[in-house]
């Protein structure tokens, strides 16, 4: 049975939220335990280099806002005893993006900026 273009979508979303939501438990804890100062911005750096990769690889329209909800999801499983404001920050840094691209093009630089200044 062939799955449909909607369930493939999921899926690779599925993919870059998970490596993303991955990199936010591990690199995010680690920063906070050694009490960095500006780890955030660090983080969303990496959120935004994995997303941008995904795009490329998959330029499905949808993608980056289900890529984030499957990160804020995974941001759950976190240690961090404060959850709530990274998880809604990850939600909207990737709605941000998923703007950005659909007002700018998916291949114009434009696109890529309004998304990412939306931090």
């Amino acid at each position: 049975m062939k799955s449909g273009i909607h369930n493939d979508v999921w899926l690779k979303a599925a993919v870059i939220g998970s490596v993303w939501g991955a990199s936010e438990i591990v690199i995010g804890s680690f920063l906070h335990n050694l009490r960095i100062p500006f780890s955030g911005n660090l983080l969303t750096a990496i959120g935004i280099i994995i997303m941008i990769a995904g795009h490329r690889l998959w330029p499905e329209r949808g993608l980056f806002w289900r890529a984030g909800l499957i990160c804020a999801a995974m941001k759950t499983l976190s240690p961090s005893p404060v959850i709530f404001g990274p998880k809604l920050t990850i939600f909207m840094q990737s709605v941000s993006m998923q703007i950005g691209v659909l007002l700018g093009g998916n291949t114009h630089l434009k696109g890529s900026i309004i998304g990412e200044s939306q931090e």
